[in-house]
């Protein structure tokens, strides 16, 4: 994969991710009319934290078979929820207020990006070479 290959699937990735995660975290929270402030959280958390989260991942876990693309989208996961976490704990909530349950589903939400980002660029990844 070219490196212009890689970039134009982490941008295809990035903006399809951000705008479904929006979608699935607005209809899991039961306001659709959030759609757009979601989408615009997701597409700058992913811009600034999950690409290098993403790159630094396939840099560790680089076999190519399916069972590892299942590994890093797992990862892909859990780093998200990870990440806001570390957000929500350096804004200043406490960890014991952490464990409340809007901060749970927002922290949540975060998994759910990662979770739909991870799932789209390894798509991309594995198939965008039989494209180009």
């Amino acid at each position: 994969m070219r490196i212009d290959d890689k970039v134009a699937a982490i941008a295809i990735s990035i903006f399809t991710g951000s705008m479904a995660s929006a979608v699935i975290i607005s209809l899991f929270s039961f306001n659709f009319g959030a759609v757009l402030i979601v989408c615009m959280f997701c597409f700058v958390m992913t811009t600034v934290v999950g690409v290098p989260l993403s790159l630094l991942i396939h840099g560790i876990i680089r076999k190519s078979d399916s069972l590892t693309a299942f590994y890093r989208i797992v990862v892909h996961m859990v780093a998200g929820y990870g990440a806001i976490v570390m957000l929500e704990l350096l804004m200043g909530v406490s960890f014991k207020a952490s464990l409340s349950l809007d901060e749970a589903i927002f922290a949540f939400s975060g998994a759910i990006n990662g979770l739909v980002y991870g799932s789209i660029y390894e798509l991309f990844r594995q198939k965008w070479g039989r494209v180009v």
